[in-house]
This record gives structure tokens, sequence and C-alpha cells, in this order.
């Protein structure tokens, strides 16, 4: 797998062929909000996205 500096709309493009599933693309540490994540933490220092996707 090649990893790459990108924006979060650039990621997006990856999948277009592919239906997003609730919360879309989010950083890493907000994906499981149902869990016991901090919510201290900035987005903007977090360096992932999660993502969930559905194949149509």
């Amino acid at each position: 797998m090649t990893t790459g500096v990108c924006t979060k709309a650039e990621a997006a493009e990856s999948f277009d062929s592919l239906e997003l599933v609730e919360s879309g693309i989010v950083p890493a540490h907000r994906r499981h909000l149902d869990t016991n994540v901090s919510t201290s933490i900035q987005d903007t220092v977090i360096a992932a996205f999660g993502v969930l996707v559905r194949k149509p």
C-alpha cells in the first residue's frame, strides 16, 4: 500500500466508485464516537482519516 500526504477531498477521490457509510470520511479518532474517545483531541493533530465504505 502506498501512503502519502493528501487533503480530505483528495482522499475522497479514492472512494468515488464506492458508497460511503454514515459519518463519511472523518479523522481516525472520531470514527467510532460511541466508544470512550477523548474529545479533547483536536482534529488538526491527527494524521489519518477513517472511512467505512460499501461496494454498490
